[in-house]
């Protein structure tokens, strides 16, 4: 950025905080637009609850939201936030949590649970196995709860099996199968010489995550190599 343009912003922040310097108090409210927006088209989604080291990173989204819009407001010299500074928040705050999900995706916050997910990916394992895996110092209940945690956040399941000459079933963890797919998507888009928003045609690569139930209605489809079997969608 040139001189010129960060001269102009350094101007422009100077003149926000020459307009709040004497201010003890100042009420921020939230515009009826954006109250409108954030109540149903945001709020569920920004208090949803994430497992693992991305969810104590990323947790509690709608409060940073607010205090993100609450400083473009103040940025903009008025105390009402508005849908423009609702939207440039959530803007913000997205690269933030994709930031934290390339980092730490898949990382836990309990050693012993990490431990056992690179075990898993190896192969299945029983209860038995993954205790001995933690050197038997973990207890039963921790296990269970560490077991529990992984399969309540998808990402391990439990199956059933009985062993020969043995009344009582044991359970066998596994890693629980991705459908994943990649998917060659040609996006052509045929405009005016006279449209404002007129581009070449370009070719898009994406990856997404689908219903193998729907896998004919995907077009010029790829499977990544994994397993498949029973695959869910999430």
């Amino acid at each position: 950025m040139d001189d010129y343009k960060l001269d102009a912003i350094r101007r422009r922040l100077v003149d926000v905080i020459n307009l709040f310097r004497d201010v003890e108090f100042t009420k921020i409210d939230m515009g009826w637009e954006a109250r409108k927006a954030w109540s149903e088209k945001y709020y569920a989604d920004l208090t949803k609850d994430n497992p693992g080291l991305v969810g104590c990173i990323i947790n509690r989204a709608e409060a940073q939201v607010i205090r993100l819009s609450m400083l473009y407001c103040l940025l903009d010299g008025m105390t009402t936030i508005g849908l423009d500074h609702l939207e440039a928040a959530l803007a913000l705050w997205r690269y933030c949590e994709q930031s934290a999900r390339f980092i730490f995706d898949g990382r836990q916050t309990d050693g012993n649970a990490e431990k056992i997910l690179a075990a898993l990916t190896e192969r299945p394992m029983t209860s038995t196995e993954i205790h001995r895996l933690l050197g038997n110092h973990v207890s039963s209940g921790q296990l269970s709860r560490i077991l529990s945690q992984l399969k309540g956040s998808n990402q391990i399941q439990e199956e059933k099996f009985r062993e020969e000459g043995k009344r009582k079933s044991s359970t066998l963890w596994k890693i629980k199968p991705l459908c994943e797919l990649r998917i060659i998507a040609n996006y052509c888009q045929d405009r005016t010489n006279n449209s404002q928003n007129s581009h070449n045609s370009q070719d898009v690569l994406e990856k997404e995550v689908v219903s193998c139930g729907d896998l004919e209605k995907v077009p010029n489809l790829e499977l990544l190599p994994g397993n498949y079997e029973n695959a869910e969608v999430f």
